[in-house]
């Protein structure tokens, strides 16, 4: 008796894949292996390869002759059946059932080697960024992601910029590493916030307190950013998949601290000299 079997070959062969698992968007290669020897394609009046349910997903150069078609994912994560159909006799030969992933986090971090920027005798810190989309282990190759508005929130010596508005940023595609399995945003994050005024006294001079010590005003500034995604080629605003939390910090010390999502902490003291981002062999703007 004569056996089907799917096989499913994706465009980015991620080599740590989870068996069955596909990111949104991405482009798979559908076939079949025929068993035993003696038997074919043919044998089945050719096989051709239907959607039975689950996610979207679009099915394009359906070759029944050849038993192949491809399959492009949709943009919503879930799971989909596909089934394999014979000709003569019509008949359903095979089953596969794969899931579908969507981005759902954001492993962010500093750039290895970039520069903290500081204005001196300013609460201010900040680094360039770049940032993973997971899970890995798929391909997000036909997916891109911006950041989305939210307005901050602020006090103390940044409560000036209580209710700004981080703005709507630039869509930029992903380049997935087959080899890593890794989904690398393509885009150098700015991240910086909440200056503030320079703490010194009307003359200029630096306010110390009675021992003679730099001091300011304590303070917090927020902004919990939204990150979307969507299918390249697509239009709107996506899906937001994650807020990700920017958060500068200065003590009464001068100390400024600055984080976002699960990056490091960075940091800077308010005397220090004034420095500027700065990426090695790049250059940041």
């Amino acid at each position: 008796m004569a056996i089907v079997k799917p096989v499913l070959t994706p465009a980015v062969a991620v080599v740590n894949r989870t068996a069955g698992q596909y990111g949104i968007g991405e482009v798979i290669g559908l076939s079949v292996q025929v068993k035993p020897a003696t038997s074919n394609i043919a044998t089945f009046g050719g096989i051709t390869w239907r959607r039975a349910s689950g996610v979207a997903g679009t099915l394009t150069l359906i070759t029944p002759a050849a038993g192949t078609a491809t399959l492009t994912l949709g943009g919503t994560g879930g799971t989909m059946t596909l089934e394999a159909w014979s000709g003569n006799p019509l008949a359903k030969q095979a089953t596969v059932t794969i899931t579908v992933v969507a981005p759902n986090d954001v492993l962010f971090r500093r750039v290895a080697g970039g520069t903290i920027e500081h204005t001196q005798y300013q609460a201010s810190a900040g680094f360039i960024g770049e940032a993973d989309i997971l899970p890995s282990g798929v391909s997000f190759a036909n997916v891109e992601v911006r950041e989305g508005s939210f307005k901050s929130v602020a006090s103390g010596a940044f409560e000036a910029f209580n209710g700004d508005e981080h703005p709507a940023g630039p869509w930029a595609g992903i380049t997935c590493t087959a080899a890593t399995g890794n989904n690398n945003w393509q885009a150098y994050d700015q991240v910086r916030s909440g200056w503030g005024a320079p703490r010194t006294t009307p003359q200029g001079a630096p306010i110390l307190d009675q021992q003679g010590r730099l001091t300011y005003e304590a303070a917090s500034f927020e902004w919990n950013i939204p990150w979307h995604y969507r299918i390249v080629g697509t239009v709107g605003n996506g899906v937001i998949f994650r807020y990700m939390l920017h958060k500068q910090t200065v003590n009464m010390a001068g100390h400024v601290t600055i984080k976002k999502h699960n990056s490091e902490t960075c940091a800077a003291n308010w005397g220090d000299p004034t420095s500027t981002f700065g990426l090695p062999g790049i250059g940041y703007p």
